[in-house]
């Protein structure tokens, strides 16, 4: 999990494990206002701890939240499935229809511009609507079903 995207200045894995073991036991809090890369917050959960984590920067928060997300076997399960459904989905040549509210929230931002990007943009909207496939079921759990 540490490796997916290495923050500038992060800790490394084994060295807040073992900063945590020195000074908490399992069942204590950890504090870090700083998260970062989500380094500190990942190794106090899988040591026991419980984790307060905060950070002003926003790409820091999605990393870490990222890193620390706990996913069921059927979750896990039907994103493989999907994963394997949507390259079906995709194909330049096809027309796509981008909801307006994409743009808005910022799916495609920094993908303006070129022919290269154009054509990644339109991938990736493809790639979102294959998402209807994932249905939430019992307790939010993600079910594939193609309709």
């Amino acid at each position: 999990m540490h490796e997916f995207y290495r923050y500038p200045a992060r800790f490394s894995p084994s060295f807040a494990r073992s900063v945590i073991g020195a000074f908490t036991i399992p069942g204590e809090v950890v504090c870090d206002p700083f998260v970062g890369g989500g380094t500190t917050v990942a190794e106090a959960r899988l040591t026991g701890r419980l984790v307060v984590g905060a950070d002003l920067n926003a790409l820091a928060t999605f990393i870490t939240k990222a890193k620390t997300a706990v996913h069921t076997e059927q979750n896990l399960y039907s994103v493989r499935q999907w994963a394997n459904l949507v390259e079906d989905e995709l194909n330049i040549h096809r027309p796509v229809t981008i909801p307006e509210f994409w743009t808005l929230n910022g799916y495609f931002r920094n993908l303006e511009g070129r022919d290269t990007w154009r054509q990644l943009k339109k991938l990736i909207a493809q790639a979102l609507a294959s998402l209807c496939h994932l249905a939430p079921g019992p307790r939010g759990i993600l079910l594939v079903s193609r309709s």
